[in-house]
């Protein structure tokens, strides 16, 4: 699941000389929270809302605060962002940027070429929504959640059976330390006419805890 097919692309960008004021009109204007931050075409690093607050006096100073108008005009950018920039190549995959994100406590990431140059970026929610559209049933897939021994064997006589039921299997996901001796697979196919699989499965010793077909909740 490459990140290419879930980041938004032609990302806006400012430079690191510019101002906080200029980086307020963009987040406002466009209504974003994570800006990427450029120097020479290369990402520098990440400009967020709670960014610019960090640099502005708290409301509870009222003589800093008066002064905040004059601070956001003169602050620039490079003064106020996360830095070094925490990039991601476009050929990642969404576990990719998800691991990195939890290492790094953030929840979005530029998306760089092989250059540093901006291609895009993609954002924890955007994660959320290509893992909701991939396991969804809502077009007439189908997810069924397996349990079979945890071995090579038995997980390529699980896929045979899917070939066997001539089913179009779109999304795999193995469930890590499920068990010490059984491991726990969710798989996604098109269609619901899944009478012979699911009889398959069983027969080959596969049990099903659960389908998840259209409609269904």
């Amino acid at each position: 699941m490459n990140i290419s097919l879930w980041m938004k692309k032609n990302v806006v960008t400012i430079e690191a000389e510019q101002t906080l004021q200029e980086a307020i009109a963009l987040f406002e204007h466009h209504g974003f929270r994570h800006l990427p931050v450029v120097q020479d075409q290369r990402v520098v690093g990440v400009l967020t809302s709670a960014d610019i607050n960090r640099v502005l006096p708290s409301v509870l100073n009222q003589e800093e605060y008066e002064e905040s108008g004059y601070l956001i005009e003169q602050t620039t950018v490079a003064a106020a962002m996360g830095s070094p920039a925490i990039t991601i190549p476009t050929t990642a995959s969404l576990l990719d940027a998800v691991g990195l994100m939890r290492r790094n406590k953030i929840d979005s990431l530029p998306v760089v070429d092989a250059h540093g140059g901006p291609l895009g970026i993609i954002s924890i929610t955007d994660i959320f929504q290509a893992f909701h559209e991939i396991m969804s049933t809502e077009g007439g897939d189908t997810c069924y959640d397996l349990k079979l021994e945890r071995t090579g064997e038995a997980f390529y006589k699980m896929i045979e059976v899917f070939k066997q039921a001539n089913k179009e299997v779109l999304a795999i996901f193995q469930h890590y330390d499920f068990s010490k001796d059984q491991q726990l697979v969710t798989v996604v196919i098109r269609g619901h006419d899944n009478d012979a699989l699911s009889d398959g499965l069983w027969q080959n010793d596969i049990t099903i805890e659960k389908i998840t077909a259209p409609g269904s909740d």
